[in-house]
């Protein structure tokens, strides 16, 4: 078979996606697999090799899944158990417990204090008194150090992570869950002991000193200031400030900030060239660069693309030992079938993913497209023919890569960039001699101070050139895009226009245009298929999650009107209402209603994602000088009072019933009791009740006309009777609550305010 660990490795892939799609139990698993490979040495003895081939994958594909149903069940000790035998799984429980640390994750130096985060295996947590077998890897945040393999004991408060509590939302439970952690656990100061080390874990402990030594360098050189070299370096992105973050995110270069295949190929070949240099020899060099690569691994941390370059490097390397061809594709395979042997669960990983994406697209689509333009530019009459064939190749490897993740990005991030084939030409080259400089600076440090610095202030140069070109690419206007979100469907089949792509060129002779006009279509098709039907009904939604809250969002005849509580952070913007907003196909926000003590800086994130139009504000009076004028208003919002009507495009009417400030003379207390807006839409009526009172309620209760078609109340600051009180007054159809603790937060909550409302009543 040519092709014989592609098909190996596709077929444990199908094994893996099988198992998780209809959840098979471990039985029926092995029962496929004894009847594969009965099968196929069946037909083998036959003499019907195809039969017994597809046999032999069909088992390779039962094997794939029987581990991954493995890995998807619960064991009955699993701390998961124990949390959700509690009560509700995000309610947690102060648990002692015992376990084995791993290594830190990553560390948080913002608050002044280092707060870590570790990995550790739970052995066991108390129970009844006594301490009871449990298991589950577990994220531990704590500010004390604590040695790699040390095993610990104390006591945390122990919690599942946070999973999706409104539609288009990251799930962070099922991101973990792929890579095997289960649980969180946050220790306070002090209340961890290390009762002993592992002997076994000798080459952790030496990498996780040798990542501590090297961040120390950093820092001593001044290298760690703008978080961008020890990123780069190190994959610590403790200190890498949103801003920064955001210019690599929208100029499509967010991978050089991640340690992957480019950071490897970076230190292995700068071993390499010297040994080569030093007169080694090819197999010699290959092999030390190969040792020095592993130790880079462990030192950075074992991540799904690095594990990936690793292992390609390894395949590389022994090929070059024994001096035979490696073709790129079983390259690839090989170490995709390695990874998902090792944890099935990978495949679902986003990074996973990817890695293998962008490296098949390096090779099959980029280079292609790269030689066919070089060629057609070598043969024109255009000056300086050679330089420009040389840019166009570039240019176009970039393009044929960055095609093969815009589905992904698209899919998981809800953005593309257009600006991604000019920006990685001009950054790779950059970031390479940062990255080449950092690593001379720190291997000079351990010989001469002097040396170290000037390499250094080679690095810090290159580090903000970097950083001023990503920033200047990510502000190019169309340089990047928010998209709504598209169906699972759309990706699998841009990934099979793109396979037949890749095959098409690869046979064809018109390599340069069957590329390009492939792409083009491909572009086509994502862009004219992702928008989703709308509802031809108003409906109201409450959304809650940990980056805020609560929000309501009102849309009517695709136009959206947005409340804001006053403590929504500004991380909801880009976590729970953009994405929101993306599920449903929409890219504007054309009213915008905030509560006096809203956070300007969530206006800004949401301005950065989705189109504004009009904003309200609630008008602000100073405190404790008493009611004086409204401050001056910047032009980016209207400010509104107690008695006002506005009316807002899509035939939205809202009538504020807020009452106004009561009580100047205390500085500490509300400027406001809170919001209360009346809101008709489509003949429709809905009330909202944001950061209100029980003071607040029973002012403005009078001013409203009962039977509303539903009430929505976001971050109530008063007691449950008087919002029973309320809510039994008014009589809504409908009637849901969120971000308050006494009712617990609840997932988003869908009203649709159709032409028969159905009576209902949500609250825990």
């Amino acid at each position: 078979m040519r092709h014989g660990i592609f098909c190996l490795a596709s077929a444990y892939a199908a094994g893996t996606l099988l198992a998780r799609a209809f959840q098979f139990p471990a039985w029926p698993c092995l029962a496929v697999l004894l009847a594969s490979v009965a099968a196929a040495v069946f037909f083998l003895a036959r003499g019907r090799l195809a039969v017994a081939s597809a046999a032999l994958l069909a088992g390779v594909a039962a094997v794939a899944a029987y581990a991954s149903a493995l890995a998807l069940s619960t064991p009955a000790d699993s701390i998961t158990r124990v949390l959700a035998a509690g009560g509700p799984a995000g309610d947690g429980a102060v648990l002692a417990f015992r376990g084995t640390v791993l290594g830190v994750v990553s560390e948080d130096r913002r608050e002044g204090r280092p707060l870590f985060r570790y990995r550790m295996n739970l052995g066991a947590v108390r129970l009844a008194g006594r301490f009871c077998p449990s298991s589950g890897a577990a994220f531990l945040y704590a500010s004390d150090e604590i040695p790699y393999g040390s095993a610990v004991e104390g006591t945390a408060f122990w919690r599942l992570p946070a999973s999706a509590a409104n539609p288009g939302e990251f799930d962070y439970r099922a991101f973990l869950a792929n890579s095997g952690v289960v649980s969180i656990a946050r220790a306070g100061e002090g209340t961890i002991t290390v009762v002993g080390r592992s002997a076994v874990r000798v080459a952790g402990r030496f990498s996780a000193a040798a990542r501590r030594e090297l961040l120390a360098r950093l820092d001593a050189l001044g290298l760690g200031a703008q978080g961008i070299i020890p990123a780069v370096l190190l994959g610590d992105r403790s200190d890498l400030p949103d801003e920064s973050r955001d210019a690599f995110v929208r100029s499509g270069t967010m991978h050089l900030l991640a340690i992957s295949g480019m950071n490897l190929t970076i230190v292995a070949g700068l071993f390499w060239w010297l040994l080569r240099v030093l007169g080694a020899s090819q197999k010699a060099s290959s092999l030390f660069s190969l040792a020095v690569a592993v130790a880079y691994i462990m030192i950075v941390g074992a991540s799904p693309p690095v594990v990936r370059a690793g292992l390609m490097l390894g395949i590389f390397c022994l090929g070059v030992v024994t001096d035979r061809d490696t073709r790129a594709l079983s390259v690839v395979s090989a170490a995709a079938l390695i990874m998902l042997v090792a944890q099935p669960l990978q495949l679902y990983d986003v990074g996973f993913q990817l890695s293998f994406v962008s490296v098949l697209g390096l090779f099959y689509l980029g280079v292609p497209l790269g030689r066919g333009l070089a060629a057609r530019l070598k043969r024109s009459r255009l000056p300086l023919r050679s330089a420009a064939a040389q840019l166009a190749y570039g240019i176009a490897v970039s393009v044929g890569t960055g095609a093969a993740v815009v589905p992904l990005t698209a899919y998981y991030f809800k953005i593309a960039s257009f600006i991604f084939p000019l920006a990685n030409l001009v950054l790779i080259p950059a970031t390479t001699a940062m990255t080449v400089a950092g690593f001379v600076a720190v291997g000079l440090s351990f010989v001469s101070a002097a040396l170290a610095s000037l390499a250094a202030l080679s690095a810090s140069g290159a580090e903000t050139t970097i950083v001023a070109l990503a920033t200047v690419f990510s502000k190019v206007p169309g340089a990047y895009s928010y998209l709504p979100a598209g169906p699972a469907w759309l990706v699998v089949a841009a990934y099979g226009f793109l396979a037949a792509l890749a095959l098409a060129a690869a046979r064809g002779r018109h390599v340069a245009a069957v590329m390009l006009a492939g792409l083009a279509a491909c572009a086509a098709l994502v862009f004219a298929a992702v928008l989703p039907g709308r509802s031809h009904h108003p409906e109201v939604f409450a959304l809650s999650g940990s980056r805020g809250p609560a929000l309501l969002v009102l849309d009517s005849k695709c136009r959206t009107v947005l409340f804001l509580a006053h403590d929504t952070s500004e991380a909801a913007a880009a976590a729970t209402i953009c994405p929101f907003l993306f599920e449903r196909g929409l890219m504007k926000v054309d009213l915008l209603v905030e509560t006096a003590g809203s956070d300007a800086r969530l206006r800004g994130g949401l301005e950065s994602r989705v189109g504004m139009g009009k904003v309200l504000r609630q008008r602000r009076f100073r405190v404790p000088d008493g009611p004086a004028a409204p401050p001056a208003e910047d032009g980016a919002f209207t400010s509104f009072g107690p008695g006002d009507v506005v009316r807002g495009p899509g035939g939205v009417e809202i009538a504020f019933h807020s009452p106004r400030p009561i009580d100047f003379s205390n500085p500490g207390g509300a400027h406001f009791e809170g919001l209360v807006a009346d809101v008709s839409v489509g003949g429709r009526r809905a009330v909202v009740v944001v950061d209100a009172t029980d003071g607040c309620l029973a002012i403005c209760g009078g001013k409203l006309v009962p039977r509303p078609d539903a009430l929505c109340v976001l971050s109530y600051q008063g007691s449950p009777a008087a919002l029973e009180g309320f809510r039994a007054r008014l009589a809504p159809r409908a009637f849901a609550i969120a971000g308050r603790d006494f009712a617990g937060a609840l997932p988003s909550v869908s009203i649709s305010l159709d032409e028969k409302p159905a009576p209902r009543r949500i609250m825990p």
